[in-house]
């Protein structure tokens, strides 16, 4: 009896954890983002940049041009931080890619100007999930619950001008990471923990 309640309960969590899918939520409003994350863990405001940079912050991220002539690279202009190119699109406009440090779950960013079409989220090649957000401008924060390595801002495709079918160039700046907010534990785990304590009781006075 003692090891059936262990076992089912075991057997819950198990199936609770793997029916789960991939949930992202972005959000378009700091107060919003703040209230659903935990802590800040990096922030920086590119204000104090240099002019060009290989883009990298050590321990946090890593910011590219994945399509540049040099990946390593971005463009710190006035205020924000830019791609430096790109030798695929058609108006030699690239777009930005972080490869954070370590596992992430939640960041945010200003989009100063230009706009995007959607955050594409990795884990190395792996494709974790797409956020779509057509002509996304200003605050943008995401939040997942499965962690990522690496982001990608997908631009919005110019239809008009010199630059029509090319890319939109996208400025970003106040550029934070967050850990995510503690969840409480889905009714399998709780299970679980019921069951251990029942099993730890029977022994205790069995």
């Amino acid at each position: 009896m003692r090891v059936s309640v262990l076992a089912v309960a075991a057997a819950l969590s198990l199936g609770a954890t793997g029916a789960q899918a991939v949930s992202v939520t972005s959000f378009s409003n700091a107060a919003a983002y703040n209230a659903a994350v935990g802590a800040e863990q990096f922030f920086f405001d590119f204000n104090t940049a240099p002019a060009i940079t290989n883009g990298n912050f050590p321990g946090q991220v890593d910011f590219n041009t994945p399509d540049a002539v040099n990946p390593a690279f971005v463009s710190f202009s006035g205020t924000a931080m830019t791609d430096t190119g790109s030798t695929v699109s058609s108006n030699g406009v690239g777009f930005l890619e972080g490869v954070f440090a370590a596992p992430t779950f939640a960041f945010r960013m200003d989009i100063l100007s230009g706009t995007i079409e959607g955050v594409r989220l990795l884990n190395g090649a792996s494709v974790v999930d797409t956020v779509s957000l057509p002509a996304t401008s200003g605050f943008v924060g995401i939040l997942s619950d499965t962690s990522f390595d690496t982001f990608q801002l997908v631009p919005s495709i110019l239809t008009s001008g010199p630059g029509a079918g090319g890319n939109d160039r996208v400025f970003i700046d106040n550029f934070g990471i967050n850990v995510p907010a503690p969840v409480p534990l889905p009714p399998a785990m709780a299970l679980l923990g019921v069951g251990l304590a029942g099993f730890a009781a029977l022994r205790r006075f069995g």
